[in-house]
């Protein structure tokens, strides 16, 4: 039902008004195309369930198919042509091409690696803080005037962000690239560091890999270089219309809700992007501590990408249903519930190939409507992967404001930023996030050294009540620093973390920013690359309770100090009764974080030392025993002395989603 029903779809809300009890509407398979999103309002608040016919497929279908298709050359590459009309390329975002079922790329420079910015403009700023710019000085040979200039997009991935900048003009004389949009904070790589890397996205010059397309707006065609087995005569391609595909959206601002309304088992797909600031966004985030983000001259993917909606979006709405769904080729996020949704279960679906990241769930703040809190909702047993190919920053689950949430049992891999986020408020002090359980995700494969200062798991504020426990979490490479698999960052606070499995970090497994009385117990911590165990800086109080856990270290240290924190000078956090292990020699205590006020290079503290200074109370040092520890299989053989020290068995049995038999 559109927001303007045509005669049938009036003369269907009356018929459903009009029943005396729940009832549930069959689709049959096949591809339903839509040129603008479904919409359900309160007007159809009634429990009815829009369920898949069995053994059949409904898809809600947001593309254009794309036919006549035609063999062409671009020197020696071979490609396929086709036409597009002005008014199917005006009605699509013409920057997403899908065939065959996968994401056609837009082709960068360079093919391998990444150019280097040879001068900021900026007078030397290299702090996140520090104004953003619009302009740089590339180094000779990296830019030339590329045909469709100002079609091509400047990408910087650096902190945990990416820029995404058009290009408006290039200077030969001064090698001076001047954007349409400016950046967020300076280009540089990170803390300390020297100008940004970067690369180009959709230069038809660089059409040449198979899979790749250019989408010609100038002359109406779309280009696109096949792939081994491909066949021009039986090519499916779509290139993506609406930006969202369904909207369920209440007025929770006057406390009035759309309810009762479940789609089950329908696949939703192709839909389109709109830039950052773009007045076509349905609806503004903005929260005090991302002001800066806003903007239509804004390039950056902000934190999380949180001011990217869901093409299933939900708003107002209570005791609605997103399950066994599909949701893939599309710009933004997959699921969002966003200001006011309770009750929503968003169970079973399978998200991948976003432009974005999975699911959003975010309401207001404690300053907030209390109408419009988002809580008690259920995301469980999806499956999340391959997303981030717009917003790299993205998130396979990001909860910002909200409360008594579960989420639970998740498979989420193969993200560039974070797997599950928690929280919104940087620092201490009153917020809506509490009460959140995070329990038997599996989450791997996030980062692949794409972006800095992430995680498998991550939180911000206080958040009483919160727990984060029997979670599989390892492969987690950052860019420059980050790499983490369990985060509590800024004012993180009371939070439980316990009978985690991390492992295979190129950071540490565990790393608090700076916050406050968590409690860390029972957990298997290892092969951190750098170390195992981080803290960044001192918080008020006990920072954390680090008890009762396996902390195994490979070539790296057993703990890191960061830039606020000094292990001679301040304990920090309270670590007892836990099993020491390293598979290289004698255990390495302690480094020292890079930026920080003691030297990199200074030498670790020995386990007696560590000991001395009333550290590790009755700890031990010993081998775990794992059946297979070089095969990652860290169950414990029946003699493993961490029982002595009443280590639990950590059972990973369930972890990852779920039989449909057995979900709740």
């Amino acid at each position: 039902m559109n927001g303007k029903p045509a005669a049938k779809e009036n003369e269907l809300r009356s018929a459903i008004a009009s029943l005396p009890g729940p009832m549930t509407v069959f689709l049959r398979g096949g591809r339903y195309e839509i040129s603008e999103p479904i919409e359900f309002g309160l007007a159809d608040s009634f429990p009815v369930t829009y369920r898949a016919y069995p053994g059949e497929t409904p898809v809600i279908d947001g593309g254009t198919r794309i036919e006549g298709w035609r063999k062409s050359k671009i020197g020696e590459t071979l490609v396929w042509v086709a036409e597009v009309d002005a008014d199917t390329l005006a009605k699509s975002d013409a920057r997403q091409l899908f065939v065959n079922g996968r994401r056609a790329r837009r082709p960068v420079l360079p093919k391998e690696g990444e150019f280097e910015i040879e001068d900021t403009l900026q007078g030397g700023y290299n702090r996140w803080g520090d104004p953003g710019t619009n302009r740089f000085r590339c180094r000779e040979g990296d830019m030339q005037q590329w045909r469709n200039l100002q079609d091509i997009d400047i990408i910087v991935p650096h902190f945990w962000v990416d820029e995404r900048m058009p290009i408006e003009s290039f200077d030969p004389d001064t090698r001076v690239v001047t954007c349409r949009k400016k950046s967020t904070g300076p280009l540089v790589k990170s803390w300390r560091m020297g100008p940004a890397n970067y690369f180009l996205e959709n230069v038809f010059e660089a059409l040449s890999e198979p899979g790749e397309c250019y989408i010609d707006k100038s002359e109406g065609k779309i280009y696109y270089v096949p792939q081994a087995g491909e066949e021009l005569e039986s090519i499916e391609a779509y290139i993506p219309g609406p930006r969202q595909l369904l909207r369920i959206v209440g007025d929770s601002e006057q406390g009035r809700y759309v309810e009762g309304i479940r789609f089950e088992g329908i696949a939703f797909c192709h839909a389109g992007w709109a830039d950052i600031g773009e007045s076509t966004l349905p609806e503004t985030r903005i929260h005090t501590h991302e002001r800066r983000y806003r903007g239509d001259d804004c390039a950056a993917g902000s934190q999380g990408a949180f001011h990217v909606p869901g093409v299933v979006y939900l708003r107002g709405a209570r005791h609605c249903a997103i399950e066994n769904c599909s949701i893939s080729h599309v710009g933004w996020y997959g699921i969002d519930l966003d200001r006011g949704c309770s009750g929503i279960r968003v169970v079973g679906n399978e998200i991948a190939d976003t432009g974005a990241g999975g699911i959003q769930v975010s309401g207001s703040d404690v300053d907030g409507l209390e109408s419009e809190r988002t809580a008690f909702n259920r995301v469980t047993d999806n499956h999340i992967h391959d997303g981030g190919h717009i917003y790299f920053c993205a998130v396979g689950v990001l909860a910002r404001t909200t409360s008594a949430n579960v989420i639970a049992h998740n498979h989420i891999h193969d993200l560039y930023y974070t797997g599950i986020s928690v929280g919104w408020i940087w620092g201490y002090g009153a917020h809506a996030t509490c009460n959140n359980k995070i329990e038997y995700n599996h989450i791997h494969d996030i980062g692949k050294g794409l972006l800095s200062d992430m995680g498998g798991i991550y939180t911000l504020g206080e958040q009483p009540g919160t727990v984060i426990r029997n979670n599989l979490i390892h492969s987690i490479e950052s860019r420059q620093y980050g790499g983490w698999a369990i985060y509590p960052d800024e004012g993180s606070a009371h939070l439980t973390v316990e009978n985690n499995v991390c492992y295979d970090t190129n950071s540490a497994a565990f790393n608090q920013h700076y916050g406050r009385e968590n409690i860390v117990r029972n957990n298997i911590f290892a092969f951190g690359k750098e170390t195992v165990i981080g803290l960044s800086k001192v918080g008020e109080g006990n920072s954390f309770n680090l008890i009762g856990n396996i902390i195994v270290a490979g070539e790296g240290t057993l703990y890191e100090a960061g830039y606020g924190f000094v292990f001679d000078r301040e304990k920090g956090f309270d670590s007892r009764q836990n099993l020491i292990w390293s598979v290289s020699g004698p255990p390495k205590m302690t480094r020292y974080r890079r930026n920080t006020s003691v030297a990199e290079n200074t030498p670790s503290l020995s386990w007696e030392e560590w000991q001395a200074q009333g550290r590790d109370i009755g700890s031990v040092v010993a081998d775990p025993l794992f059946v297979d520890m070089a095969g990652r299989d860290f169950t414990l053989k029946e003699n493993s002395p961490a029982f002595a020290l009443g280590f639990k068995p950590i059972d990973l049995g369930s972890v990852g989603p779920r039989a449909r038999d057995s979900r709740e």
